[in-house]
């Protein structure tokens, strides 16, 4: 909190983790154990598609020939 302004009163509140300066063994403690997760060897199967597949699946383009220069809104 040292970076805050003086008159800053709290945190952000939201689901965002907010880590203080790593000065203190605790700071680093949770930010390991946050951020080791993020580099795990996944167990489970990806679920879901992937980018390409995705846009695949939309099909072609439609062609809406519009009128060159001319403004719609």
């Amino acid at each position: 909190m040292k970076d805050y302004p003086k008159d800053y009163e709290l945190p952000p509140d939201d689901d965002v983790f907010l880590f203080y300066p790593f000065d203190y063994k605790q700071e680093r403690r949770r930010f390991k154990s946050v951020v080791s997760n993020t580099f795990k060897k996944r167990t489970d199967p990806l679920k879901g598609i992937n980018f390409t597949e995705f846009v695949n699946s939309l099909g072609e383009p439609e062609i809406l020939n519009l009128e060159k220069g001319k403004r719609f809104v």
